[in-house]
Parts: structure tokens; sequence; C-alpha cells
């Protein structure tokens, strides 16, 4: 069954069950949870309970309802959801209330031998533990596959290393392996791109030598000169394997001279013969062909045609990084992705220390003054712990009698001072913070009372208004035992806003201002 559990105020530590339908709450007499609260409106906010579906609906009250901390006019609960009713904090519980055989039986025969005995009474109720396995349904497909094994399996083993070691290395050890591996494997498309353009200056540079070879044979093949061929300028290029004249006709080598009259085993040479044009090919890994054809005139046609082919076949490692420039790439690539993961592992430890350093502080000057600890940060995680925090305060605060000292909430005294005027009034601490107004300066200024409660006094957008509490609180500091007072216009009416400083023994502790028709003469 579902509840609610007062966690402050007059009412803490009570537990309230929730019925199926509609649970009313509020100040009125009408509501099924009434709090003992001046903020609380009559008809506050209402609990609907739906099965195992629960939804808070605020009643367009006077200072909002808030669960976890944000402030919401509609929102389905969850076991464990802090509700904020103004200034009262209640957390959802949903009790488990098992039945096995056994113990119906026992408490079926007590409670027959006892007309005393109520069912409430016999119930077994337990919140859930967070800390123990719980039930989950089976997965039913390989992303819900994926999710329970990183969470059942990844996530502990991660979350046992911050509990070895410090945060900071370990978020800087997974930033150190991400850096490695993107680096490593970027390496991989890298070298392709590389290999890629080696490639392609190799077929243009076999091509070009063979381009050579045909334009300084050529005059001689058309005059018939044989054995004035040479392709020796060709085979002193670096990188060239092989490069020969072959004749047109039967493939056989006209140039060089060492080679006339042979035939070189090679597939490329016999693929060449289809290709009355530019020709260039891998064949293979590491070697390329090229071929150029070369015209002379056949007295037989009376036209120009192919008589030969200057063919060369050229190594591509000529052109081709070596490992110790692989090697050299790699460590500059890791060098700067290093500096560069240094600087944001800097920015993400920073970002993930500041919001906890903050608590912290907020912690620690709530501990020494009055006030609730509060968050600027957009942390999501962070919001049910400021909660809890505040709850823990509160509650502490509530049950400080016993150390044989008072202590005394002055954001509360202040907030039910204000409350206790008719006319419109407002609180603002020694921070110069406002602390509350009541309902009557929210209808005379226009300006709602949660926009501007725990915020400077620039936020109500007001420059006369804001002015004028200036200087009443320095004469208010000067002589705090008396009202000091100003002349103020509001709505085109001359109103008067007076000031009272609240002192304890050792400092002013905040100032109540009020408003009241009629200018200072």
């Amino acid at each position: 069954m579902w509840a609610i559990r007062i966690l402050t105020g007059a009412l803490a530590g009570k537990t309230y069950s929730l019925k199926e339908g509609d649970n009313y709450i509020g100040r009125g007499s009408q509501a099924d949870i009434r709090l003992q609260s001046a903020g609380v409106s009559k008809d506050h906010c209402v609990i609907t309970v739906n099965g195992n579906k629960v939804i808070l609906l605020d009643k367009n009250s006077s200072n909002g309802t808030f669960v976890n901390g944000s402030k919401v006019v509609q929102k389905q609960l969850n076991n464990g959801d802090k509700i904020g009713i103004h200034d009262v904090l209640a957390d959802v519980q949903y009790n488990v209330i098992p039945f096995p055989n056994m113990t119906q039986q026992t408490s079926n025969s007590f409670s027959a031998g006892n007309p005393n005995y109520s069912e409430e009474q016999n119930m077994y109720s337990q919140s859930p533990d967070l800390n123990q396995p719980t039930a989950t349904k089976a997965p039913t497909n390989l992303k819900e596959s994926i999710q329970v094994y990183v969470d059942n399996v990844v996530m502990p083993a991660v979350y046992r290393l911050i509990e070895v070691f410090e945060m900071k290395w370990v978020l800087g050890s997974f930033v150190l392996g991400f850096i490695l591996l993107v680096t490593s494997l970027s390496m991989i498309p890298m070298m392709q791109i590389t290999k890629r353009g080696i490639e392609k200056e190799s077929q243009r540079r076999a091509l070009t030598i063979a381009r050579n070879i045909a334009n300084i044979n050529g005059r001689l093949l058309e005059q018939g000169l044989t054995g004035s061929l040479s392709v020796a300028s060709a085979s002193r290029e670096e990188g060239v394997k092989l490069a020969v004249i072959v004749d047109a006709k039967n493939s056989q080598i006209i140039a060089p001279a060492s080679k006339v009259g042979t035939f070189e085993n090679n597939p490329f040479l016999n693929t060449i013969r289809s290709k009355p044009y530019e020709f260039v090919n891998n064949l293979g890994n590491s070697t390329i062909g090229a071929s150029v054809p070369m015209q002379a005139y056949n007295a037989d046609l009376q036209t120009a045609t192919i008589a030969a082919y200057a063919v060369v076949i050229y190594d591509i490692s000529a052109l081709s990084i070596d490992d110790g420039q692989t090697l050299s790439l790699f460590v500059q690539t890791l060098a700067i992705a290093l500096l560069l993961g240094y600087i944001l592992f800097y920015f993400m430890y920073r970002i993930i220390e500041k919001p906890i350093f903050e608590l912290n502080r907020s912690i620690d000057g709530a501990m020494k003054q009055t006030g609730s600890v509060t968050s600027k940060y957009v942390f999501p995680i962070l919001q049910p712990l400021i909660v809890n925090i505040n709850s823990l305060l509160n509650r502490t605060s509530s049950s400080a009698e016993g150390g044989g000292s008072f202590y005394v909430d002055r954001n509360s005294e202040a907030q039910n001072i204000v409350r206790l005027f008719e006319g419109p009034s407002f609180a603002v601490n020694k921070d110069l913070v406002i602390i509350d107004c009541n309902l009557s300066f929210e209808n005379l200024t226009g300006i709602i009372s949660g926009n501007i409660q725990q915020q400077g006094l620039d936020r109500l957008n007001d420059q006369a208004l804001i002015l004028s509490i200036q200087d009443l609180i320095e004469r208010a500091k000067m002589q705090p035992n008396l009202i000091a007072t100003n002349a103020i216009e509001f709505n085109g009416n001359s109103m008067e806003l007076d000031v009272q400083a609240i002192s304890s023994d050792k400092e002013i502790e905040y100032y109540i201002f009020s408003i009241k028709n009629g200018g200072v003469q």
C-alpha cells in the first residue's frame, strides 16, 4: 500500500496511508491529511492512487508544491520521492505486504481469538532496500540484454575501482585508455588513406616514365632504327623494376639491346596489345605496370599505326612510408591526443568537483547559521540529496531540545512573522536576500512569493523599491530598536514602507518590512 511520511514540522514522524482514489492535502478541515502550517493552502494538493500509479496534482496553492526539489503542477510519484508542501517535507513510501501460509494461518488464529486485533496490526510492511538485488523481468531483446549485462557485471566492477583508488586516478585512467584506443584505431584509416595516395602517385610516376621512353625513342622507331632504341635513362629511375620496348605484333622485346628478341614472362605484357592507349594498372600489392603506345608509318597501310609499346614495371615501395615514419606519425598523433586529453580531463574533473564543493560549503553554512542547503547547478542527481539534507537539518533542529540549547530556524521565524501581517509584508535577511512575502504583498505588487524566495533584491524589478529598502536597512542598522520609515508609490498611490530589524544576542538576523496606506508626512 502507498503512504506518505511527514519529515518536518509539527507532524514530523507521522505516517498517513493513502487510500485508493483522491487523497486531499491542505490546511482546511475537509483535507484528508491536514498540515498545521500557515504557508500551506487550505486545499493545497491532491494525491490520486490508481493501483500502482500515484499522481500528485497541485491545487493552485499559494506557495507551490515540490517533488525532489522541483516545483510541479502535476507529477507521477515513485517510492522514495520527496514532496515539499511549502515548508512541510514528506516522502512517498510503498509498503509490501507478504502473505506466507504460516504467517497467515498464525495471524488468522490470533485474530479469531482476539476481537480487538486489527488488520492493520497484522500487516508486515517493509520498504524496498535499494542495497539489495531486486527481481527484474528477463530481457526480451538485445538492447535489454546489453543493459542488464552492463548494470550487473560491468558497472559493479567500475564502481569497485573508485572504492580502491582515488576518483581522479580512475577518471584519468579512463581518459588515457580512450586516448590510446582512439589514437591506435585512427592510424588504420590514416594508413589506408596514405597507401591509396602512394598508389596513385606511383601510377602517375610509372606512366610518366613510360611516356618519356616513348618520346625519346619515337623518332628512331619511325625511321626504322630499332637497333638504336634505348631505355637506359628509365632503368636508372628509382623504383623501376623493368623498362622495355616491346614489338606490337609479337610482344618481342626490341629494347634494351641486352634483351632484344626475348620474351618477358610477365602477364602485363600480354594484356597491353589489346590497349591501344595509355594504360596503367596495379599488378599486386607492391607493383604497378604502365604502357604507352608508340606509332610509326606503315607503308602497306600508308598510315601511322602502333608499332611498339613503352612498358614500365614500377615498385610502389619506392614511395611508401617505412616503419620508422609510421612510428613517428603515431608518436606525434599520440602526443597531441595526450595534450588535448589532459585538458579534457582537467575540465571534466573540475566540473564534477565544483558542485560537490559548493554543496559541502552550503551544508557547512546551514549548520553554522539558519537556512537551507541549495545548489545552483543543473545536476539532477544532487536534487534528492539536497532534499534529504534539508530534511535532516530540519529534523535535527526540531529535536535539539535534548542538548540543553534551543535552536531557532530564523528563516521559518521570519516567514511566520510576515504571515501575521494582514497588510503587505516581506522579510529580508542580513545578507540582503529575500526570505519570503505574504499574499497581500503579492496582490499589491504582482510579484509571486516563489519567484523571489532566497533571491537578491534585484529580483524585485522595481528600482525605487530596491533603493528604498537599502536606505531603510542602513538606517535600521544604526538604530536597530526603532522603526525606520520611507514614503513610496505603488500603482499611483502614496504608501508608507516601514522596517524593523530583528536581532539575536550578537547581530541583526533579518528585517521585517510592512507597507500601509498614506505617505510619510
